[in-house]
């Protein structure tokens, strides 16, 4: 059998609970009977539900989450320090701030404690350019971003340490993921930054010419992949988490403002070296090993998204 049914009652442990996929990630485990300690460097809102715990520690200190550990079933990496954008800028920074805390995280699980470890990639930036379309989890990974690059690399560091180890793990690369009961940062995710700004009459910023095309998915049907994962007993370690489709920006916006009722106004920039032209994910691993598949249709998904927003 690929699955069990093991979620209801089980601890999990979520090393950045308090954000964007982390929130909508707590939320979904305890409505399936789960508990959840939710750690973070920032304390998360309070929880009045006991089987959901916002603890603070210092994901540079093994000595501030170690206990924590020992009190779950099991472990989801959702920790990311930087964005693409970001990571560009300074990729010192984010070997710093992502690669060597993840590494100590996977030292001490692998020493002591052994417990199953889920980790969020990116599905749009560890593949690189793409050779084909839709790409599946065979193409080659050749990231031209720091980002993409830190990534694969804690990617290889998680196989590297299962090995030694020997616990288990499983890599969601996800797309690009939106909506949801839990938002996050205004800084953060094309459709809720541009949801956000075409309600306040803003204007927004495209880089290139808008022709670039992403795959999106809901963070419903994100947070129930990871159920499944939760579930899943076979041997693939790595799936692709997406829509399947690609999206153009100028196509987001035309979308958006249909949904708000207003009009845009665009400040084109020049392309950025980062940016990908398309990037579209095959999901066809997770269908049928996962037996998962988004749920939500992309247009309904943008519409609830700018209610929720506005």
């Amino acid at each position: 059998m690929k699955f069990v049914n093991d979620i209801k009652d089980r601890v999990f442990l979520i090393f950045g609970g308090s954000g964007f996929i982390g929130s909508n990630l707590a939320r979904t485990l305890i409505d399936a009977g789960a508990r959840v300690i939710s750690v973070s460097r920032v304390k998360g809102q309070e929880s009045t539900d006991p089987r959901l715990k916002h603890v603070v520690a210092d994901i540079n200190s093994v000595d501030s989450y170690r206990h924590f550990i020992e009190e779950s079933d099991h472990i989801v990496y959702l920790i990311s320090a930087t964005t693409p954008a970001t990571s560009a800028n300074d990729a010192i920074l984010d070997v710093r701030s992502n690669l060597i805390p993840f590494i100590s995280f996977l030292e001490e699980n692998a020493g002591a404690h052994k417990l199953p470890v889920t980790f969020a990639s990116s599905g749009g930036t560890v593949y690189g350019v793409p050779n084909y379309l839709p790409i599946d989890e065979r193409h080659s990974t050749d990231p031209i971003c720091p980002y993409g690059i830190i990534k694969l690399a804690m990617e290889k560091y998680l196989g590297y340490y299962s090995r030694s180890g020997k616990f288990d793990f499983t890599i969601l690369r996800l797309a690009n993921p939106y909506g949801g009961r839990f938002h996050r940062r205004a800084d953060q995710g094309v459709i809720d930054v541009f949801a956000r700004k075409i309600g306040r009459n803003e204007p927004l910023t495209v880089w290139g010419e808008g022709g670039v095309v992403r795959d999106y998915v809901n963070i419903d049907d994100v947070c129930n992949a990871f159920i499944k994962v939760f579930q899943y007993s076979g041997e693939t370690r790595i799936f692709n988490i997406g829509s399947g489709k690609g999206h153009s920006i100028l196509e987001i916006i035309a979308m958006l403002g249909a949904s708000a009722k207003k009009k845009a106004e665009i400040t084109f920039l020049p392309s950025r070296p980062h940016d990908i032209r398309e990037n579209v994910l095959d999901i066809s691993l997770a269908k049928s090993e996962l037996d998962w598949a988004p749920k939500i249709k992309f247009e309904l998904g943008v519409l609830d998204t700018v209610r929720n927003i506005l």
